[in-house]
């Protein structure tokens, strides 16, 4: 197959043609798109970035009956883009069986009228075809047109084969976009902490070695041989400079305490290259959290198509002292052609760790918070979650078995049986997660949920339901989470589940059946307002709350403000946001005409004594919003709750279902 590059542009290729060209480039490839649109098998469209791209998302799916799926709608669409490439400034044609793919990750730039920039990225992985041109019309505006799609095969919860080509078609046009590539992986942008398998040994060999020179130098000191003291302090920091290792909070404490013994008597020069030693060893050294934090992170969703996503601030206690460490002695196969291990510790997340790979085998020995979540995954999507003991740990990322602990094996086969529904997510949603069959894709959501709700009732005994409450709390039910949420049992006190007991705390003062309580805010005129003027009027009344981090609601309210326009519905916005005037710009730029009120604390937000003072205010105490964001309560023309916690189609269903 043939790949057709003119690389006589730089990265920013879309903005720097170097010839006009004429329109009938861009007229043709119009005409192509509109045929290949008016397909059925097109399921959705989307402009998530701006007004002036467009990107729509086709699935086509089928029994597998042992032949590859051809298409004559993207056959077609894939010459277009062929034959329209002469009228192009840049053209990529590729096809991953027979080329090396130019660059992993295109991204299209610009800036907004609001935001200081918007970034739309596509990444390109192993196994998808790519058609990419840029064309610029005789006024030299630019355009640019691709197209990226593969096959994959999957099977249903029974077994039965399926396969299906997913893809993407977009349109980036007006002018306004610059076009850059990426040749390097993008590594998610989280640095990892590289850990080598011998670490114990690396720090235990250095703990030897200082406690050496300590006692070295204490025998010298009560000799008087100053010089020889000097000599061990100045080792000590060679040591400490030349160490390759990672460190864990405990056994920094314990070198830091055995070098303690050099400080003696105090000596400036000496206590300050001891300082500098203990520096050194600081940086290699991750601490894990002592006190009070909040988090921020959207809501994971196991099969990633959430209709409407959620921002979560989960606040943390971890207490004064240091959380006991436990030894893990883990080892196991990935994928043969993956370089590298990534250890995320979850529920908290803290830094991940990435442990070389030789030939898909990992082997490591080291310590980690005992009763840690630490998900574990190679470079190419094999992943499991295990939890930190002390039983060594042999695991089979590809089939998904281990053998450990009870308690971990029990967790594994709980993986197995979730992912068994995973291949369905196919049949309703893209690889990208857009879902393409609303209804389908709920149906088989409840069933996951349902089925996670089934292990935390199956494992009252051990840390499972800990993991599952922290990834699926703010979907559950208060009949679900009441089940299941009880201070007797032994994950209760799991650190992952502090936040579920504070949401679930929460959603008690919000439940249907509950009377409105008035509060007051402010709004975008900075007057001071009061829930009663809004509620109990003979209209129902949306109240939602919301801040920037979770502002894909109101994609969801526009549409609801004109279904229900002249109808007895209010929708009132209350935003977390403590910035007025970008608040205010945001509004009015977004056309957002709702109502809107304001929760203003004393000091910043971002702090956690900003979000506990703003969680005090009455406005959000009183209905329990300190977890999750956005949140709705929907309230009757009596002012009593109807519902709570319900967004997108499930939000629209609710509305339908009252008839107004």
């Amino acid at each position: 197959m043939r790949q057709r590059q003119t690389i006589l542009l730089t990265a920013l290729a879309l903005c720097t043609g170097l010839m006009a060209q004429t329109p009938q480039g861009i007229t043709a490839m119009d005409e192509a798109f509109a045929t290949f649109l008016s397909s059925k098998e097109v399921k959705t469209a989307s402009t998530r970035w701006s007004h002036a791209m467009k990107e729509y998302h086709f699935l086509y799916t089928a029994p597998d009956d042992g032949q590859p799926i051809r298409q004559k709608d993207i056959s077609f669409l894939a010459q277009a883009f062929a034959q329209n490439a002469p009228y192009a400034t840049a053209a990529y044609i590729y096809d991953h069986a027979d080329n090396e793919k130019p660059f992993n990750t295109i991204r299209y730039k610009r800036r907004d009228n609001y935001f200081s920039g918007i970034t739309g990225s596509y990444t390109i992985d192993d196994g998808e075809d790519f058609r990419i041109i840029n064309i610029r019309d005789d006024k030299g505006h630019p355009t640019s047109y691709g197209m990226i799609w593969h096959e994959l095969q999957f099977k249903d919860r029974n077994g039965k084969p399926y396969r299906a080509l997913d893809g993407t078609v977009y349109k980036f046009y007006d002018g306004i976009w610059k076009m850059s590539e990426t040749y390097e992986s993008n590594s998610g942008g989280q640095r990892s902490i590289s850990i080598s398998n011998n670490e114990r040994v690396r720090f235990e060999t250095l703990l030897e070695q200082v406690n050496h020179l300590a006692k070295m130098y204490t025998e010298k000191r009560r000799e008087g041989d100053e010089k020889s003291c000097d000599a061990a302090v100045f080792f000590l920091e060679k040591l400490c400079s030349g160490y390759k290792g990672q460190l864990t909070a405990p056994q920094f404490h314990e070198l830091s305490e055995a070098m303690n013994a050099f400080l003696k008597p105090y000596d400036v020069q000496r206590q300050s290259i001891v300082n500098n030693a203990k520096s050194t060893l600081n940086k290699k050294a991750e601490f894990i959290p002592t006190g009070k934090v909040v988090t921020y992170t959207y809501a994971p969703d196991l099969f990633g198509g959430n209709d409407q996503p959620r921002m979560l601030y989960l606040n943390y206690d971890y207490g004064e002292k240091v959380s006991p460490q436990v030894n893990v002695s883990l080892k196991g196969r990935g994928a043969v052609n993956s370089t590298a291990l990534k250890i995320k510790r979850m529920s908290p997340s803290l830094m991940p760790y990435s442990v070389e790979m030789n030939d898909g085998q990992f082997s490591l020995s080291t310590s980690f918070v005992k009763d840690q979540f630490l998900m574990i995954s190679d470079e190419k999507g094999h992943e499991m979650v295990v939890i930190a003991d002390s039983i060594p740990m042999e695991v089979d990322l590809i089939d998904g078995t281990l053998r450990g602990s009870r308690q971990n094996e029990r967790f594994a086969e709980c993986q197995r049986r979730l992912k068994a529904l995973k291949g369905e997510c196919h049949l309703y949603a893209t690889e990208d997660a857009t879902v393409v069959d609303t209804a389908g894709y709920h149906r088989l959501m409840t069933d996951v949920l349902q089925l996670q709700v089934q292990f935390m009732k199956e494992n009252p005994d051990n840390l499972i339901p800990a993991w599952y409450l922290s990834q699926t709390f703010f979907n559950m039910s208060h009949e679900d989470l009441s089940a299941v949420l009880k201070r007797n049992l032994p994950y209760a006190s799991h650190l992952g589940v502090q936040p579920v007991w504070q949401y679930a705390e929460g959603l008690q003062k919000r439940l249907p059946g509950k009377r409105f309580t008035d509060a007051e805010a402010v709004d975008t005129a900075g007057v001071s307002r009061r829930l009663s003027e809004y509620i109990g009027h003979d209209n129902y009344l949306l109240l939602c709350y919301w801040d920037m981090g979770s502002r894909d609601i109101m994609k969801t309210l526009k549409q609801l403000r004109k279904t229900y326009e002249g109808k007895p519905l209010t929708i009132l916005c209350v935003t977390l946001d403590d910035k007025l005037d970008s608040w205010k710009k945001y509004v009015r730029k977004r056309d957002l005409r709702f109502e809107h009120l304001m929760v203003k604390p004393n000091v910043s937000k971002d702090s956690y004594e900003g979000r506990t003072k703003q969680y005090e205010m009455q406005i959000l105490k009183d209905y329990g919003i300190a977890v999750t964001l956005p949140e709705t309560i929907l309230f009757d023309p009596k002012g009593r709750i109807v519902a709570t916690g319900i967004l997108g189609d499930a939000l629209k269903a609710k509305l339908q279902e009252l008839n107004l």
